[in-house]
């Protein structure tokens, strides 16, 4: 009775680890994932008003998975383009009535992974180098006003993630939190990728 008892836990554990294995294939992928972007315009970027709106983004990356507990990714991002109408009034004239931004980034980070079975949980840190254009736009019965501010810089980068492995397909969903000089954006991605090993 022992020794059947034995030679099942044998086996389990031999299924188990053929599926963590399968699960933490190495090598290179490439991927592409819709974003849905909420920034955090402090008042300090725009001096009249605290904006705060949401857009659709994309991104595509690529990375190299070294070990079952280890990947590098690096990913091009463009969180999208806005356009709002602002409600304000204003003293003097002209007055900026319309506000759209755009931001773009570039980022390299690491991904700490653990595997359970074809399921992965990950974390993610790195740095992002953006590019950030904001434009302010009014006018009054004699005068009409366009204002574009450009901004660039290099921040951290954090996230936090799952993933399913369907052989050479990975689906994937993560949250990250992104540094945009004074600004911050929380982005929530769902997307594929496709293995090369």
């Amino acid at each position: 009775m022992k020794s059947s008892y034995a030679h099942w836990v044998v086996l389990l554990a031999a299924i188990l680890a053929n599926d963590t294995a399968r699960a933490a294939e190495h090598g290179w992928y490439l991927g592409a994932a819709y974003s849905d972007v909420s920034p955090d315009v402090p008042s300090s970027s725009i001096t009249f008003s605290n904006v705060r709106f949401e857009d659709d983004g994309y991104k595509v990356f690529a990375g190299f998975r070294a070990f079952d507990w280890l990947a590098v990714e690096a990913e091009y991002g463009d969180f999208g383009d806005t356009h709002e109408v602002l409600d304000i009034v204003c003293i003097t004239t002209p007055c900026p009535v319309e506000f759209s931004t755009s931001t773009t980034a570039v980022s390299v980070s690491a991904l700490g992974l653990f595997s359970i079975g074809e399921f992965d949980l990950f974390a993610r840190a790195g740095f992002t180098s953006w590019r950030g254009k904001l434009e302010l736009q009014g006018s009054s019965p004699s005068q009409f006003i366009s204002t574009t501010e450009k901004e660039s810089g290099t921040d951290a980068l954090f996230g936090a993630g799952a993933q399913y492995n369907f052989s050479r397909v990975v689906a994937r969903l993560e949250y990250g939190r992104f540094e945009f000089g004074s600004s911050e954006a929380d982005v929530w991605s769902a997307g594929l990728a496709w293995s090369f090993h």
